[in-house]
Order: structure tokens, then sequence, then C-alpha cells
């Protein structure tokens, strides 16, 4: 199964560093803007529930300021409830 990162900006880089490690194949990225070359971009943050069952996600969201922790708590709250 391939990895996705929901984020795409250094937590994802470091989490590339893992799935590479764990032999893992990285997908691409969901973001509400496309933030990084370093993979596919995969969509919005909208667009993730359509690939829920053929990915492996990774929340890579890091929580810098109150936009990033609101934004990283809501992701949590939607994967919950799904």
């Amino acid at each position: 199964m391939k990895v996705a990162f929901i984020g795409g900006g250094g937590l994802a880089k470091e989490a590339s560093e893992i799935a590479h490690q764990n032999n893992l194949e990285i997908a691409g990225y969901f973001s509400d803007a496309k933030v990084s070359d370093r993979w596919d971009y995969l969509g919005s943050f909208a667009d993730i529930e359509s690939h829920k069952d053929e990915l492996l996600f990774a929340l890579c969201i890091g929580a810098i300021n109150s936009d990033g922790i609101k934004r990283r708590r809501f992701l949590i709250d939607k994967f919950n409830n799904n």
C-alpha cells in the first residue's frame, strides 16, 4: 500500500524518511495549497475522503501557530469520525 501525507511541509519531509526506511512507496500529499515539489500533489484536504480505501495516510500538519493547531485538530476529528 502507498502512503500519502496530509500536509506537504517539513513534517512530511521527516515522515518521508521514515516511510523510505520502512520500504513504503510515497503516493504524494494532500494540502489546501500546492506547497512542495518533492512529491505529487494529490489534491486538497477535501479530496482525502475519496482516496481512503487505496492509501495509508500520515498526518503531517505541524503546529507552529494557532491556525496549524486548529487545522490539525479538524483533520484528526474528521478521521476519527469516519
